[in-house]
């Protein structure tokens, strides 16, 4: 009879349920980076481009651009992650992606808008 042999049960069936855990954790942390994150960095590019690029020539767009996205940034992470919490589990993380894509492309679209009057 080896000694601690009951032990190694223990241990793995308590290995096996923290992976589980760390795998679950990481997965509902991935939708959170993916689905708010992400776009949120997305938009933030997108307005220092036009932001960039428009420094110096005289223009207010670089301004417009900048008060536009005081509001758009955080309301659109605010919706995605509004989108992301009510997700459903069984649903697909594509549908959640493009939710969450679409919902962002607001800004840019509008930013696009603004570079097309000017």
């Amino acid at each position: 009879m080896l000694i601690g042999s009951g032990h190694s049960q223990e241990w793995s069936a308590i290995a096996t349920v923290a992976g589980q855990s760390l795998t679950l954790y990481w997965r509902i942390n991935m939708k959170y980076v993916w689905g708010v994150l992400l776009p949120a960095l997305a938009q933030i590019v997108v307005t220092w481009i036009v932001i960039t690029v428009n420094t110096g020539n005289g223009s207010w767009l670089g301004l417009g651009a900048f008060l536009l996205a005081i509001f758009a940034v955080p309301t659109t992470a605010i919706a995605n992650f509004v989108a992301v919490r009510t997700h459903a589990e069984g649903d697909s993380i594509i549908n959640l992606m493009t939710k969450c894509l679409l919902i962002t492309a607001i800004t840019p679209v509008l930013l696009i808008f603004l570079i097309a009057l000017s």
